[in-house]
């Protein structure tokens, strides 16, 4: 009902307390997030930037989806990547014009990131994310 009810609003999360990593990996610092209310799911958009060098950023989204499997298939049938096993986790690595992008889901959970880094920088901030 409540989800229905926002379907298209907008919240600010930075500076919040909202459960949302504010730092990855000690190294990424979020500078900019929000919350979208969408019919079928929410989604958490976020930027992280890092400590060491302000040009590089990762791009990351959160989303509570009623239909995670779907998601995950459409992901993996327009990248080009590997699943790979992380820490006991399944997490699904591509190539995506010349950024790294990762995706892992739970029963409720699909979370996407990508950015500029290596494979490994960019599924040890996805571990961090995810506080795996």
């Amino acid at each position: 009902e409540m989800l229905r009810s926002l379907v298209g609003s907008e919240m600010c999360i930075r500076d919040s307390h909202s459960g949302v990593p504010q730092t990855l990996d000690d190294e990424w610092t979020l500078s900019r997030g929000y919350v979208d209310y969408m019919s079928g799911y929410i989604k958490l958009s976020l930027m992280y930037v890092s400590s060491t060098d302000p040009q590089k950023r990762i791009s990351a989204n959160m989303n509570l989806f009623t239909d995670i499997e779907h998601a995950a298939f459409a992901f993996e049938q327009t990248n080009d990547g590997q699943m790979q096993r992380v820490n006991g986790l399944d997490i699904y690595v591509a190539n995506n014009e010349g950024l790294t992008t990762a995706y892992w889901y739970s029963k409720n959970m699909y979370v996407w990131i990508s950015g500029k880094l290596s494979p490994n920088e960019i599924t040890s901030a996805l571990i961090s994310m995810i506080g795996e």
